[in-house]
């Protein structure tokens, strides 16, 4: 299912149902008209601890996306918001997001001769499961993690990756700001491929901190893609 609102001429925003492992997923989608338009894929934090995809660090994330003409996806895991099915906050998400990557894939190649490059992104555990996509998906080109929860899942098999950058509250109350660190140097890139670490002053929410996080954002991104 799926409802569409215009807003602007070349950008088209849907309200999405997708036919997930478990049921129905809720989601919302940018489209844009480019016929080589990558895709990023945005994922939230954890279900069992409040998580939804209208978080503001995931909501700054896919805006942040969409400014730059890609077609974003953000989704609701299993059991949040209108999702269907029980939350768990493991790799059942992982098969959810995998899913919707799916869709995704399709619906944007319906109008591109190849499949588009892909770029994967997320807050907490939002981040673990982009991450774990990353390393499951050759399309993945890059990836924005914010906060991986490294002492809570593993990011064991985070090797070789492609590139991307994490970006770290030295405040963080939730995430050990060293062990993200020390995760970073520890992650070996593609050929050709590049990992960079941002330490910000800034607590797990990036209380009065998001544009300064969106900042970090296209910078970056303005180092990849422009």
């Amino acid at each position: 299912m799926c409802i569409e609102v215009k807003i602007k001429k070349e950008v088209i925003l849907s309200e999405i149902m997708i036919p997930g492992p478990a049921g129905l997923l809720q989601g919302k989608m940018v489209t844009v008209e480019e016929q080589d338009a990558p895709i990023a894929f945005v994922l939230h934090p954890h279900p069992l601890h409040g998580g939804t995809m209208n978080n503001k660090i995931v909501h700054t994330l896919f805006k942040k996306f969409a400014s730059y003409d890609f077609n974003v996806l953000k989704i609701n895991f299993r059991g949040v918001g209108k999702s269907q099915g029980k939350s768990f906050g493991g790799y059942e998400e992982i098969e959810d997001a995998l899913t919707a990557l799916d869709w995704a894939i399709k619906k944007s190649s319906h109008s591109q001769k190849k499949t588009p490059k892909i770029w994967v992104a997320g807050f907490s555990f939002g981040a673990w499961v982009a991450m774990q996509i990353a390393m499951r998906r050759p399309e993945v080109v890059g990836f924005v993690a914010v906060s991986p929860p490294v002492e809570n899942y593993s990011f064991n098999m985070l090797t070789p990756c492609p590139s991307g950058i994490i970006l770290q509250g030295s405040e963080d109350q939730v995430v050990d700001c060293d062990a993200v660190e020390s995760l970073a140097s520890q992650l070996i890139p593609q050929k050709g491929s590049e990992i960079v670490f941002k330490k910000m002053e800034a607590d797990h929410y990036f209380k009065g901190k998001l544009d300064e996080l969106g900042g970090h954002i296209s910078y970056y991104l303005d180092s990849k893609i422009l």
